[in-house]
């Protein structure tokens, strides 16, 4: 049973790059402190301030620059949820124990969502070779599309290895060696400033 289940996880994976659904994001809201205190999240996205068991002050939420009327988090009030449709930093703070950019504040980056990509614009965006792979795989990809890193990821869905792009290299090809990672499928994945662009399969054989 444990083969299908990493099977689905992968194909969980593949689907990151081409779904639509947004993301959610949960701010713990305690004394003194939103943890984390600075997100960055796309167009689209979810937040949900989330009161923190054992707290006990009560935290009227303030935008810095009004996009939101101010709310409260406390134990009668535990979540407060919002969606966040335009792009743009949206600092903020309590009122009781912060001011902006100071004592208990936090800020939240929207970027834009990346485009969807049909799998034929997939595959020419980035492809791997020879593949299946043993010990040494080259991945191509545009550089149009200002890529910034590469992530490899197991069948359980885990960062196996993370291979920063910089912004001055010209090539398009990347060699890479997977002879220390044990055999089995993986995703391999294009990224440009935290936005997933590409999501490809590779196969590791020994």
């Amino acid at each position: 049973m444990k083969l299908p289940v990493r099977l689905l996880a992968l194909l969980a994976l593949l689907l990151l790059g081409y779904s639509a659904s947004a993301a959610n994001i949960t701010i713990m809201v305690g004394d003194n402190f939103y943890s984390p205190r600075t997100v960055t999240i796309q167009a689209g996205d979810v937040v949900t301030w989330q009161y923190q068991s054992g707290s006990n002050n009560t935290h009227p939420t303030a935008s810095d620059n009004g996009a939101w009327t101010t709310f409260t988090i406390n134990s009668a009030n535990l979540t407060k949820t919002m969606t966040f449709s335009t792009v743009g930093t949206f600092p903020y703070h309590c009122t009781f124990h912060g001011a902006a950019g100071s004592g208990m504040y936090g800020v939240i980056t929207v970027t834009a969502a990346p485009l969807p990509t049909t799998a034929a614009q997939d595959a020419a965006v980035f492809q791997a070779y020879p593949n299946p792979a043993t010990d040494l795989v080259t991945l191509k990809m545009d550089r149009t599309q200002a890529p910034t890193a590469v992530q490899l990821i197991n069948e359980l869905g885990s960062v196996v290895r993370t291979l920063a792009l910089s912004p001055a290299a010209t090539g398009n090809e990347l060699l890479v060696s997977v002879a220390d990672l044990p055999a089995g499928l993986y995703v391999y994945r294009l990224l440009a400033n935290g936005a997933v662009v590409a999501t490809r399969r590779l196969t590791v054989t020994h």
